[in-house]
């Protein structure tokens, strides 16, 4: 077998042009997805090392009430932004999956919570305000068939001697 080219990523990149606000949203969704579920994990480290272990060790410092509300905050939109942004994973997944010339969904799911919302859209049907809704806003602008800008002369133009 052939070392694979570069060519054929290329014409699959030409190929999904039209597609890209599509790919570019749902791209956007699992970065964020993923970048806001990792959020607490970083500031639980701070909040145990700075405020509540140093409490602990010495009962008599006074904790400070407020970096802990700062903590918790952060820790709370964090949560209910990953949350939010896993349903909307959900939701343009079952829009896709709701295509009529799609017949499977690809699923990428390294975790349990992944998977869980990859399931949770096989189980949710929009309904036809909001499939006309997102269809209108990811229709590609098709090229002008067949001959481009280029071609419009084309189309019509009579062959000599013909009638």
């Amino acid at each position: 077998m052939g070392k694979p080219s570069r060519y054929v990523l290329l014409r699959l990149v030409r190929f999904a042009a039209p597609w890209m606000p599509v790919i570019l949203l749902a791209f956007s969704l699992t970065l964020a997805a993923n970048g806001a579920s990792v959020i607490p994990l970083y500031l639980t480290k701070p909040l145990l090392d700075d405020v509540l272990i140093p409490h602990q060790e010495s009962p008599a410092t006074p904790m400070n009430m407020r970096l802990v509300a700062w903590y918790l905050g952060w820790i709370a939109g964090a949560s209910v932004l990953a949350w939010a942004l896993s349903w909307a994973q959900t939701y343009v997944l079952a829009w896709v999956s709701d295509r009529p010339a799609v017949t499977s969904t690809i699923l990428g799911a390294r975790t349990a919570g992944q998977l869980e919302t990859n399931l949770r859209a096989a189980d949710l049907h929009l309904g036809p305000a909001e499939t006309a809704a997102l269809n209108a806003a990811s229709d590609p602008q098709p090229a002008d068939y067949p001959y481009g800008e280029l071609g419009v002369q084309q189309r019509d133009r009579r062959l000599a001697g013909g009638g």
